[in-house]
């Protein structure tokens, strides 16, 4: 999905943070989503002013009959800023390969993100991925799974168990 494509989408779920005039307290909004900018524990620019929901730039959802949701880069915003030749869709190539971005579709799509966004934003990698226990619903379990990537060209089809 684009990135273009992502904030169409969003726009139908779009904050209302302008009418609570956060920018005059300090809290910082991401001018191009509207959104409230945190910290991993969910705190704004101000100390004393916590952000929690979809009003946080954080996890998006969108509840459909195919549930989309996604937390942090696109593949392309990850190429962008990282290259794409350190980029292995998922995750950085070289390092500790951490974890850009995660971009889920399917049922239980909004809990699968939900759980996935905080181990995103404390650091996730590959090998946190490749040594979890699978989480519920059992749709994510499928992301502790991941060993087959796009560079690599090989079938993804999901086999069974």
């Amino acid at each position: 999905m684009t990135g273009g494509r992502r904030l169409e989408m969003d726009k139908c779920r779009a904050p209302e943070t302008k009418t609570l005039n956060l920018e005059k307290v300090g809290v910082k909004i991401n001018k191009e989503t509207g959104k409230i900018i945190v910290a991993a524990d969910e705190a704004t620019s101000v100390p004393s002013i916590f952000s929690i929901g979809d009003i946080s730039e954080v996890a998006t959802t969108v509840f459909t009959p195919l549930e989309y949701g996604c937390v942090g880069l696109s593949e392309e915003e990850a190429e962008r800023r990282h290259g794409k030749d350190r980029i292995e869709v998922i995750c950085l190539r070289d390092g500790e390969q951490r974890v850009l971005g995660l971009h889920f579709t399917g049922q239980n799509a909004g809990e699968v993100t939900q759980g996935f966004s905080l181990a995103l934003q404390c650091g996730l990698t590959y090998e946190h991925l490749r040594n979890t226990v699978g989480i519920h619903p059992t749709c994510a379990e499928e992301l502790t799974k991941l060993h087959i990537t796009k560079r690599s060209g090989l079938d993804a089809t999901v086999t069974g168990c």
